[in-house]
């Protein structure tokens, strides 16, 4: 926001005069020998530096010709933090086709730093089985892959005149959109959601809410929620939707899981989320009876996707003979960032659980070492985290 720069304006901020009682502008009545309030500069310039005190705080260089830079303040400083979720939990069972995420609230926006919305009572299923809202973006969901999970959001889903007496919503007429089971009605009482169809088909006639209330006629939007599924592909999934098949009218989006596919095409694996970890039956990733003096690479590719961010599970060290033997986990191999080990002596089996940070997509790095007889390491994964 820029300061007034008429040729007229000072240069200084002018010290104000003393306030006095506070009260309301006036247009005064010179009947009645009552002034209107006068426009005094202290006022003006309080308010101008009031306002400009936002864009200033968010790092904004004050603009005489951008027109949100309060908006796009006030944004960056105080919205949610895009794809965080309260109490986000789902699971699913081997070779399910479907699996519902239910969560207190889901913050979505349009866009890293776009217009954000925030979901209460998010409650929805997805369907590998369709396409659409609700299912997968386009085809289906591909053997042994990972299937990234969107929350999406259409603010818009129906413009309509409607009134609410008790639990009865009655549309008059609908001129954009079509109104359904699930849809929150906004203008109407907090969380007033769709819960069954009347005589209204997606236009006009009555529906079921959830919330009882009296609401006279008035020009009412009905917003949608639900649930889009993608393939991870060649990077890893994105914070906001980017493919090409939202659906119509969906505006908002934010990833929630990347879970896995079974082999078999359009089912998946069994999982639990919860929050932004995700649970999976253990998986052999690396066994060898190879030792390994210098920390060497090798790939989580099958095992975790390319979002991870972190990354655990147990490891198994068994040698024919009795002998110390041990082995470590790193994010990288040069500096031995998030360093972990397994080891014991005086014995020929050893396990330890293990919990690592991802530096590099879908990637650790490990050593392995053996005093006496033939050793191997067998390393499981059971979770990670995006």
């Amino acid at each position: 926001m820029y300061r007034i720069d008429d040729p007229s304006a000072s240069a200084t901020l002018p010290v104000p005069e003393a306030a006095l009682t506070e009260g309301y502008w006036t247009e005064g009545n010179p009947g009645s020998g009552i002034l209107a309030t006068l426009e005094r500069a202290s006022w003006f310039n309080m308010v101008q530096e009031e306002l400009r005190a936002i864009p200033v705080a968010a790092g904004l260089t004050p603009s005489k010709t951008t027109y949100n830079q309060i908006l796009t303040a006030l944004k960056s400083m105080f919205s949610p933090i895009v794809g965080t979720a309260r109490n986000l939990k789902a699971s699913c069972l081997a070779n399910a086709t479907t699996i519902a995420f239910s969560a207190d609230q889901v913050s979505v926006e349009t866009a890293l730093n776009g217009t954000p919305f925030v979901l209460p009572s998010f409650n929805k299923t997805l369907n590998l089985a369709t396409t659409g809202a609700g299912g997968m973006d386009t085809g289906t969901a591909t053997a042994g892959g990972w299937l990234a999970v969107y929350a999406i959001f259409n603010p818009q889903a129906a413009v309509f005149n409607g009134s609410i007496s008790g639990t009865t919503l009655t549309a008059s007429s609908v001129s954009s959109g079509a109104l359904a089971v699930g849809q929150v009605v906004q203008g109407a009482a907090p969380g007033t959601a769709i819960t069954a169809l009347g005589t209204g088909t997606g236009g006009a006639g009555t529906y079921t809410v959830s919330v009882s209330q009296t609401l006279a006629s008035a020009s009412l939007t009905a917003s949608a929620a639900a649930l889009l599924g993608t393939m991870e592909a060649a990077s890893a999934a994105p914070t906001i939707y980017g493919g090409v098949n939202m659906p119509s009218g969906y505006t908002a989006s934010a990833l929630l899981a990347v879970i896995p596919v079974s082999s078999t095409t359009g089912q998946l694996k069994g999982c639990l989320v919860n929050g932004r970890r995700i649970s999976v039956p253990q998986l052999l990733t690396l066994q060898t009876s190879t030792t390994q003096s210098t920390f060497t690479s090798f790939s989580l590719t099958g095992a975790i996707p390319k979002a991870a961010v972190r990354v655990s599970g147990e490891t198994q060290l068994v040698s024919t003979a009795t002998s110390q033997i041990g082995m470590a986990l790193a994010c990288d191999g040069a500096q031995n960032l998030g360093y972990q080990n397994v080891s014991g002596s005086g014995g020929t089996a050893y396990t330890g659980d293990w919990a690592i940070d991802i530096m590099t997509i879908q990637t650790l790095y490990y050593t392995f070492s053996n005093t006496a007889g033939t050793p191997t390491m067998s390393l499981y994964i059971s979770a990670y985290e995006i």
